[in-house]
């Protein structure tokens, strides 16, 4: 092998290593507000594909957020109150029939799911907030539409629209600081599953390779500043 070969390989070889490491590092922006959370950066129970997620204001004044796992067999239950500090607090057994989607809160205790495949619908009770238990409701066995009318601004859930997995979107995560020349950050594929937390700023994005997170520094900054306040 003459040395300029050798100098291909091992300069291939590093820019295989190099990209490995990339890919399991935070993206940050040139700003750095904006941040990009691979699984790899997350538990790893976050490096598990999922099935969908709910997002819960806990007694504490935090969030936890709910990842449904193993066809809705498993819960898991992540402290997001701090982005940067991302917790998973418990994982509960559920006894559920098969996957299934989140709905709606029927209280600020409960919330409505139905499974998918018209397979009916439960109740997620989430008054042990990291031990939440799931029971079946038979008045709701029916496939159709649910109008939950106990909540403020009460609207219709379409339930055809859930009937099996919900198509995968590609979303880019742009970095917009420089208007006259936006750069993508990141680029998460086969989305499944998309939510946000307007207090932190968080945006959760569920894929088959598990969870990623992309947050926006200043207003999580500003959300932990008043939570710091609320406990002094």
């Amino acid at each position: 092998m003459n040395k300029e070969r050798v100098r291909n390989v091992l300069l291939a070889a590093f820019t295989a290593m190099a990209l490995s490491i990339s890919s399991n590092a935070q993206i940050r922006s040139a700003s750095g507000k904006l941040i990009v959370m691979s699984p790899q950066n997350l538990p790893d129970a976050a490096q598990v594909p999922g099935e969908d997620l709910f997002l819960y204001p806990n007694r504490d004044g935090g969030y936890y957020l709910y990842e449904e796992q193993q066809n809705g067999s498993r819960l898991l239950i992540f402290d997001v109150t701090d982005p940067s500090r991302i917790k998973l607090k418990a994982t509960q057994q559920l006894a559920a029939s098969g996957p299934f989607d989140f709905i709606d809160y029927l209280s600020d205790k409960t919330a409505l799911v139905r499974y998918r495949n018209g397979k009916g619908a439960a109740i997620l009770d989430l008054r042990d907030e990291k031990r939440p238990a799931l029971h079946e409701v038979s008045a709701l066995k029916d496939n159709g539409s649910t109008l939950i009318m106990d909540k403020p601004g009460a609207s219709e859930v379409d339930q055809a629209e859930r009937s099996a997995r919900p198509a995968r979107k590609e979303y880019e995560v742009i970095d917009t600081t420089s208007r006259d020349q936006p750069i993508v950050l990141a680029i998460v594929r086969q989305v499944e599953h998309q939510l946000q937390n307007k207090d932190t700023g968080t945006t959760f994005l569920l894929n088959r390779e598990g969870l990623t997170i992309v947050r926006r520094i200043d207003v999580e900054q500003s959300f932990l500043a008043h939570q710091r306040q609320l406990t002094n």
